[in-house]
């Protein structure tokens, strides 16, 4: 199998392009310029090729597209937007589906390709349960899972209880079922985890249940939170349709100082 790499064909004429053409357009006009420029050679027929970039890849078999797919990857020959554009057209399921079970690069455009395809989503919860899986690819699964989260309720519920991943509970937050189950895990989670409030709050935040309103109005009195744990549980506290209007001195806060004073500095240097 012949492998083009379209993407380097594209970048060598765009550095001719822009050379002759930069003074002609500002900055930000190029961020406009060159998508379009990158769809007019996706459809020009190019001699390597006798046909367009995306002809090329449009004549082929989904099998055929896979293995092309896989090829770049394993020859670390860049994958461009073009093959990534027909598999996304042809919807290569069931030749997608298998290259969830790989790591790595392949494992990322498998996910990513896949989506919100709720056929994958019973391996995306395996995947979600490996040791070591990397961040980028557990966040992205979260994020395709949390657009149908209703539909996996029960599943991850049974490995949250199992398992408390955290991921679990970023799912469980998006769902639109109001279930007592699903508020009192999100509520005693936030509960078990008060030294790393924002984010436990968000999930009350989330779900939306109005019956967490007490217990984020009684944390929000704390002398002791910091100042961006202030800010959350105000924002809870607002979004489930409450209100908190009492007046709190933070300007001894690093937090506070930091975010006020516009400086970027590290906060954690000293956490261990």
């Amino acid at each position: 199998m012949k492998l083009y790499d379209f993407d380097a064909m594209f970048d060598e004429q765009l550095a001719d392009y822009i050379q002759k053409n930069m003074s002609k357009h500002t900055e930000k006009e190029w961020e406009d310029i060159i998508p379009r420029l990158y769809q007019k050679f996706s459809d020009t027929v190019l001699d390597e090729i006798k046909m367009t970039p995306t002809d090329y890849y449009l004549s082929m078999t989904n099998d055929e597209l896979i293995q092309t797919l896989k090829a770049h990857v394993e020859q670390d020959i860049s994958v461009s937007d073009i093959l990534c554009s027909a598999i996304e057209t042809r919807c290569c399921e069931s030749q997608l589906l298998p290259l969830l079970n790989e790591e790595g690069e392949i494992l990322h455009y498998a996910v990513n390709l896949l989506g919100s395809n709720e056929n994958a989503f019973d391996k995306y919860l395996e995947i979600l349960q490996k040791d070591g899986i990397e961040e980028e690819v557990s966040d992205t699964i979260v994020d395709y899972i949390k657009e149908k989260a209703d539909t996996v309720i029960e599943k991850v519920i049974s490995i949250y209880k199992k398992t408390n991943l955290q991921s679990m509970l970023e799912i469980l937050s998006k769902c639109k079922t109001r279930s007592d189950e699903i508020y009192d895990i999100l509520l005693s989670a936030f509960r078990q985890n008060i030294d790393n409030m924002p984010m436990f709050v968000a999930y009350l935040a989330d779900y939306g249940d109005e019956r967490a309103l007490p217990h984020l109005l009684k944390e929000v009195e704390r002398q002791d939170i910091n100042y961006i744990e202030f800010q959350e549980l105000v924002y809870a506290i607002e979004k489930l349709g409450g209100e908190y209007t009492q007046q709190r001195d933070f300007s001894k806060d690093p937090f506070f100082k930091a975010i006020t004073s516009g400086v970027n500095k590290n906060l954690f240097k000293d956490e261990k």
